[in-house]
């Protein structure tokens, strides 16, 4: 039973109403892409208009028609982290996550960490404390 201080319904500002009627899914990266995939593709990280680090699934959808629409499911790229990091194997193993150019996005070894992405998620002074810590630098 949710407690007494968990609201139990959001209200959309007149800005986020305002924003929504503007907002226009086909103009989005994620939806050209799933309108060309034949399977569940993933874009490469990007800040999302909350400023936080984000990835998004996405695939096509039919109906009798041929292609009704586009889903994509976003997730925030420290919650992916998280889930990799936790299947680590062995004391030794390391896992990474790849875009599809082959490009290591992040990896559960500091070593192979996309700094790019590091810098975006952390900023430039959290990825050389890190790097420190395993002994990268």
């Amino acid at each position: 039973m949710p407690s007494s201080s968990t609201p139990r319904s959001i209200y959309a500002t007149k800005e986020m109403r305002e924003n929504l009627l503007s907002y226009d899914p086909r103009e989005r990266l994620w939806y050209k892409m799933g309108e060309k995939a034949t399977q569940p593709v993933y874009t490469d990280p990007y800040r999302t208009t909350e400023g936080a680090v984000g990835i998004t699934c996405t695939m096509p959808y039919y109906d009798n028609d041929g292609l009704a629409g586009v889903v994509g499911i976003g997730c925030n790229i420290a919650d992916v982290y998280r889930q990799v990091a936790d299947g680590v194997i062995g004391e030794t193993g390391f896992n990474v996550v790849m875009n599809s150019e082959g490009k290591i996005i992040f990896s559960t070894d500091m070593e192979y960490i996309s700094l790019e992405l590091g810098k975006m998620i952390c900023g430039n002074l959290m990825i050389q404390t890190l790097h420190k810590r395993r002994g990268a630098w």
